[in-house]
């Protein structure tokens, strides 16, 4: 959240005919339309705790990098950079910044790296975004909404370790850029993250897989009188994605039987070679085979 901007939230998306520009701040900016970012582009949800720029930056780093951090971390980042020795802009920067309710904080060093590690310190994209991109070698795209002369308008910034510059409008942006992060502030200083739609869906249906795949080894060791929790399971994971791989277009079934066929042989072996092994005494083949079993279903991707 950046308390230095106060902003009024707009009613609504919609289309402005009076395609004027205007200037604030030395910041042009477009007339809003219904939406400044493109179709495949959707607005993420950030906590409101006050670290919602953290938050914000965190999720879309993740999307763009795969580098996952925690809120923590990122302000944590803050605060060494601000203990390395700071640069005279970031100086400046803090001396001059606005606290929450609107007040001037004539912050030190000192006091900010006290300050960043608390939640009711709101990180500001011209400040903490900047440390940021320099830290994680990306660049910040920053879409905020302000109403003008009653008019609902779009400015977008692009924000390296460097600073900040003007972005023109959204198709001016790259978005297929995968070093270039983006949040948007559609209000109230409260940023979310803006994500791309595929890269959700895809990264959602990965952890669809993974939990699947997890309730599926769950049910084969249950068959086989195991605990989930058994040393083996590793090898038995590993056995189940050898599997799949290998079965790619075949039917779940052949490979849940093939894993269980291939724990069996194992049971019977530790039985050979330890009658007392925790796999032979919990595990027989006469078990197995007078149990039902009914696999379910799994994403194979």
């Amino acid at each position: 959240m950046a308390a230095s901007r106060k902003r009024k939230l707009p009613s609504d998306f919609h289309y402005v005919e009076n395609t004027k520009r205007f200037k604030i701040s030395e910041q042009e900016i477009a007339p809003l339309s219904s939406k400044p970012y493109p179709g495949n582009f959707h607005i993420g949800r950030a906590i409101g705790n006050g670290s919602c720029f953290f938050d914000s930056f965190r999720q879309s780093l993740e999307q763009q990098t795969g580098e996952q951090v925690t809120v923590e971390k990122l302000r944590n980042d803050c605060k060494e950079f601000a203990q390395n020795n700071p640069p005279e802009w970031f100086i400046n920067a803090i001396t001059n910044s606005y606290d929450n309710s609107g007040q001037r904080r004539s912050e030190t060093v000192d006091n900010y790296t006290a300050n960043i590690m608390h939640n009711d310190r709101w990180g500001d994209p011209e400040v903490e975004g900047r440390i940021l991109c320099g830290k994680y070698d990306v660049k910040l795209h920053v879409i905020e909404n302000q109403t003008v002369d009653n008019q609902d308008l779009s400015l977008h910034q692009l924000i390296d370790d460097s600073g900040s510059k003007n972005a023109g409008e959204y198709n001016k942006v790259n978005y297929d850029d995968s070093s270039v992060l983006h949040v948007i502030n559609k209000g109230y200083a409260h940023f979310e993250p803006l994500l791309d739609i595929n890269k959700s869906l895809a990264k959602q249906e990965q952890e669809d897989f993974l939990l699947a795949k997890q309730l599926q080894i769950d049910e084969i060791l249950e068959y086989c009188d195991l605990s989930k929790d058994i040393s083996e399971r590793v090898e038995i994971e590993r056995e189940f994605d050898e599997l799949l791989a290998k079965n790619a277009d075949g039917k779940i079934g052949d490979v849940i039987g093939q894993c269980i066929n291939d724990v069996q042989q194992h049971i019977e072996r530790s039985e050979e070679q330890n009658p007392s092994s925790l796999l032979s005494s919990r595990c027989g083949t006469e078990s197995m085979a007078e149990q039902p079993f009914h696999p379910q279903q799994i994403l194979v991707k």
